[in-house]
């Protein structure tokens, strides 16, 4: 006969629950966050221009609630300045917070970043030999051969890395 531990579920329940209330009040904050970034910069505008903007996104939505559409200006500015800058920024943060989750079980580490693993060092080090020539031109071409290299050496450091790491790990 099996007898279930209530107590012990219902505190695995309340400890999901309060992930998921963390998880759903820190995305909201980033909505917010996000629209708010919408708001300001050099012009100004008001919360309903930026809203009455991003409806008239949707299609059939916004001719279906009458929102006034904005001037070609502002919708212009909000549509397609700020909000691709916004979004970037959006993705780009999760990405770098994702890399450093990804460094820190990698390493098993709390405290790994790019700067103790060496990653930025040594793209430092390639950025100043492909800027001195000091790696072939046929390597350097043009600005656009510069990122693929550094981040080839990049990839390159930390495979040997956690290659030495793996290699001389306590366990």
């Amino acid at each position: 006969m099996v007898v279930l531990d209530t107590t012990r579920n219902q505190r695995i329940l309340l400890r999901t629950r309060k992930w998921w209330l963390v998880l759903s009040s820190l995305l909201a904050l980033l909505i917010l966050a996000a629209f708010f970034a919408l708001t300001v910069g050099f012009s100004k505008y008001s919360v309903m221009s930026v809203i009455s903007a991003l409806l008239r996104l949707v299609p059939f939505v916004g001719e279906s609630l009458g929102i006034a559409s904005p001037d070609g200006k502002e919708f212009i500015i909000i549509t397609e300045i700020r909000m691709p800058r916004v979004l970037a920024g959006v993705l780009v943060g999760s990405g770098l917070a994702l890399a450093g989750v990804v460094f820190q079980g990698v390493f098993r580490n709390p405290m790994a970043d790019p700067y103790i693993i060496g990653i930025i060092p040594f793209m430092t080090l390639t950025f100043f030999l492909i800027t001195n020539n000091l790696i072939p031109t046929e390597l350097k071409s043009s600005f656009s051969a510069l990122e693929p290299s550094l981040w080839l050496f990049s990839l390159l450091l930390a495979i040997v890395i956690g290659y030495v790491a793996h290699f001389y790990s306590i366990d």
